[in-house]
């Protein structure tokens, strides 16, 4: 009983432990940590030379099953799956696209030195 207690509760310790300064510095940082990871996926690509769709489908399956009536029955399931396809990419598009992150990503990386700053004038340390 009091693992399954602890369990519940632990959402709310970790919760706890958030400090208003964190929330501050990590608000002031998601659009740049967004953009990085945009430029990384794109050098990744125009690096290999195309990229890679996740495509979601779906799985289905025969299989036995034991019922109190029939002992040997069939029965379907589906399952969720992720395949993941390679697919051609625009090259000039793709280095273009990589230009305007990295504009992007110049811009954003003043603005959250500025938020930061922000932060933590509003939020020193202790």
């Amino acid at each position: 009983m009091r693992l399954h207690l602890t369990i519940l509760l632990l959402p709310v310790v970790l919760a706890a432990c958030s400090n208003p300064r964190e929330a501050c510095m990590k608000s002031a940082t998601e659009e740049l940590r967004v953009i990085n990871a945009l430029v990384a996926e794109t050098e990744t690509n125009l690096a290999r030379g195309y990229t890679l769709i996740k495509e979601p489908g779906v799985r289905t399956g025969l299989h036995f099953c034991l019922s109190p009536t029939n002992p040997f029955t069939f029965c379907s399931s589906t399952e969720p799956t992720v395949t993941t396809r390679p697919t051609a990419i625009d090259i000039r598009a793709e280095e273009r696209k990589l230009a305007q992150l990295r504009a992007k990503q110049s811009e954003l990386t003043v603005r959250s030195a500025s938020a930061i700053a922000s932060c933590e004038q509003q939020y020193p340390r202790r």
